[in-house]
């Protein structure tokens, strides 16, 4: 079936004066297909002058509200952005894919579990579609939001979140901060390290936080998982999804040096029909860095664990990844692995790069 399908819009909203809420309708012969996880996010196939546009959307709506629902904000210069929200009104369908992306946590129906979400701007999107499916599907979970805007008025889903506080009291605890509109002291400004520390303190036990997922402005994602990782919360508990891929290698690096404890590994590998051996130093450099600095011209593309151009199929041992935009659980079962982000878990490995996914 083609990943790509015709589905009609049945609403629109406007949450705030530069973004619109679209609904869509899922016709009943296609709804096994557009399952989806909360945190998840489609992407949407427009002809504009004669030339065809890919746009990835975070899905807003929680997975049992039926009808699909994606925000778009205005950028400055995005053109699509700007062209759904001028022309919704001319539109009565939309060609959208699947559902895709890793951005979710799992479910824990029966356990007590504290959950604490960073979101600044559009960042809220996949963010609130976990916390509407959580609050719920687990009785037992207390959910702190932290969300940053430049005014309650520029706030997306304010309205919608205070009712969720009303709905779920003992079990969400969101906190508004503004740049641009007064209020107490301790939530006026930006969400940074500063911050984090000043809600441990003051707000939350932070002993207690089983995991913490992030979204939002670049800079924000960046200081805030540094500081939750230096503040004791393990890579493999922190989630964070950026909007734009670029420039993050430093910060790879970084997050990687942070939590490796195993420094150096024993790496056989098959490149091009032969058999080859490496020794990778951890805290020098990533995976695939230490390939290219040996001469073996591993392909890659971004870096940053957004596409699948460094692929590689694990033969022996294991791998774990601090960024994964792009395979699928499928894939990472069947042991696939990003070396682009690649961090150690085992002391030996044995790696095949001719198969490919």
């Amino acid at each position: 079936m083609d990943e790509f399908n015709m589905l009609s819009i049945v609403s629109h909203s406007y949450p705030t004066l530069d973004s619109v809420r679209i609904n869509l309708n899922v016709p009943k012969e296609l709804k096994q297909y557009f399952k989806f996880k909360p945190g998840q996010y489609i992407t949407l196939k427009i002809k504009l002058d004669e030339t065809y546009h890919y746009r990835d959307y975070s899905l807003c709506s929680a997975p049992d509200e039926g009808n699909l629902s994606i925000l778009i904000k205005k950028a400055k210069e995005g053109t699509i952005s700007h062209y759904l929200y001028d022309y919704i009104n001319d539109l009565s369908t939309l060609e959208v894919s699947f559902p895709k992306g890793n951005f979710v946590i799992p479910e824990r129906p029966n356990e007590k579990r504290t959950l604490v979400f960073f979101a600044t701007g559009s960042g809220i999107t996949p963010i609130i579609s976990i916390i509407k499916h959580t609050l719920k599907t687990e009785k037992g979970v207390s959910i702190y939001l932290f969300y940053g805007n430049k005014s309650q008025e520029k706030t997306i889903f304010y309205d919608e979140i205070e009712e969720l506080n009303n709905q779920y009291p003992k079990n969400l605890y969101p906190y508004f901060l503004y740049t641009e509109q007064k209020c107490d002291p301790l939530f006026q400004g930006r969400i940074t390290e500063k911050k984090l520390k000043l809600f441990i303190n003051q707000l939350l036990d932070w002993d207690e936080v089983d995991e913490v997922m992030v979204c939002g402005q670049p800079e924000m994602i960046k200081e805030i998982v540094l500081a939750t990782l230096n503040l004791g919360i393990p890579i493999k508990n922190i989630h964070y999804e950026f909007f734009q891929h670029h420039n993050l290698q430093d910060f790879y690096n970084k997050i990687s040096s942070q939590h490796k404890e195993i420094e150096e590994v024993e790496v056989d590998f098959m490149f091009k029909g032969e058999q080859n051996k490496i020794i990778w130093k951890t805290l020098e450099s990533s995976l695939l860095d230490a390939f290219l600095d040996r001469g073996y011209q591993i392909p890659y593309s971004c870096k940053g664990g957004v596409c699948t151009q460094c692929a590689c199929k694990i033969v022996k041992g294991n791998l774990g990844m601090i960024e994964n935009s792009i395979l699928t659980e499928s894939e990472i079962k069947s042991n696939y692995r990003l070396i682009c982000v690649a961090t150690p878990i085992s002391k030996k490995i044995s790696l095949n790069f001719d198969k490919t996914l």
